[in-house]
């Protein structure tokens, strides 16, 4: 059967015939790159790797509405032992953000915001395909400073720092990341209705979400940072944010000297970040079933659950999706297999989503050279403190 007139298929740079889907897991989490794996066969069993490596791929998903894509690049192409006497592969595949990985630098940033730093980074590395639905407000930073780092770790720790996620829209040959703060501009499936699957369901084509379960977990109910300005030394720059909920559990603090900010307004916006990213990591919805339009950073409002409380607006925050080639699913026999399953992780829709801070600065062990710059003419210049610039 010919690519296009599978439910389920994949394009590549090789002939259509070349490679066929058999299955693929998707795996995607708001502010973290994706990951697809992809199991391929082909009547070709010396395939050239250069010819699939670092190269854009899409997997087509047919469903009853319209055609939902998987888009990325393949960062990993190994062959497997043949299967029923065709070459058989594993594909990687990632978004164009994870080869920000494969480069470093050390460089300095001046007079820019934070959003703009990221996309000179992108567009430096000559990447295209992002959008900014920032809703905040992102100050100059005098300078921002990349030490012996990946791009990509460079550019994830000033979102986590920030507070700052994104996600991805896929379409047929391309992915777009998008930036964005602020769960109100992420994208409504609207309702998706909760079924419990029994025996006289299990054929007749539900779909929604068939398991549902609730978890909580013990999370401090403040957060407390201070810094210091050598040049009003007295100047009170405490800043603190609690959640009235997570403190009546857990009436703990977290203290910080922060150390960067000389504005109190600028510590009391990094303790919210933090405040939010500990009450979104409080309570999580564990869930699965068949709907086939979820994915991270996707809003819906569950129906149908038993129980009222749990009927309301929520917000994917993991997605963890398995397809099934056409192949793939005759050969199972099964009449309640299906062809999309998905588990995935959700928070209520009224929390602000912060990603956690995973990645960190790294250290600058002792002193460092580098070249002093300033006024044309000027053999030695210096701002009033007597510091200068590099």
């Amino acid at each position: 059967m010919p690519n296009e007139q599978r439910l389920v298929a994949i394009s590549t740079p090789l002939k259509d015939s070349d490679l066929i889907l058999r299955q693929a897991t998707f795996s995607e989490t708001l502010g973290q790159p994706f990951v697809i794996e992809a199991d391929l066969i082909s009547a070709d069993e010396s395939l050239p790797f250069n010819k699939i490596l670092g190269q854009n791929v899409t997997i087509r998903y047919e469903t009853d509405q319209e055609s939902r894509y998987f888009n990325g690049l393949v960062t990993g192409f190994k062959q497997n032992e043949n299967l029923q006497r065709n070459g058989y592969y594993t594909a990687t595949i990632r978004p164009w953000l994870w080869l920000l990985t494969l480069s470093q630098s050390c460089r300095i940033f001046q007079q820019k915001s934070y959003p703009d730093i990221i996309k000179a980074v992108f567009d430096e590395m000559g990447f295209a395909d992002y959008q900014d639905k920032l809703r905040g407000q992102y100050p100059a930073q005098e300078y921002v400073v990349q030490f012996n780092e990946t791009d990509f770790n460079f550019v994830a720790r000033i979102l986590q720092q920030e507070g700052i996620y994104y996600y991805f829209e896929h379409t047929n040959g391309k992915h777009t990341l998008i930036l964005t703060d602020d769960s109100v501009t992420l994208n409504d499936v609207g309702e998706v209705s909760y079924f419990e699957l029994d025996d006289s369901q299990r054929n007749i084509g539900v779909e929604g979400i068939s398991q549902w379960r609730n978890h909580r977990h013990l999370r401090t109910g403040g957060i407390s940072l201070s810094s210091y300005d050598f040049a009003k030394p007295n100047k009170n720059l405490d800043a603190a944010t609690k959640d009235p909920q997570l403190d009546a559990v857990a009436p703990y603090q977290k203290y910080t000297y922060n150390g960067k900010y000389i504005e109190r307004d600028v510590g009391e916006h990094y303790s919210k970040v933090s405040m939010e990213r500990e009450n979104a990591d409080y309570e999580k919805k564990v869930l699965a079933g068949n709907y086939r339009q979820l994915s991270a950073g996707s809003r819906f409002k569950l129906t149908g659950h038993g129980r009222d409380d749990q009927n309301s607006q929520y917000l994917l925050t993991d997605y963890h999706c398995t397809l099934l080639g056409d192949d793939m699913l005759r050969e199972q026999e099964k009449e309640d297999l299906q062809m999309l399953s998905f588990s995935a992780e959700a928070i209520s829709a009224k929390l602000n989503f912060r990603p956690p801070q995973q990645q960190h600065k790294p250290q600058m062990r002792g002193p460092q050279t580098g070249t002093v710059v300033g006024k044309t003419g000027e053999e030695i210049w210096t701002d009033k403190y007597g510091r200068i610039k590099v």
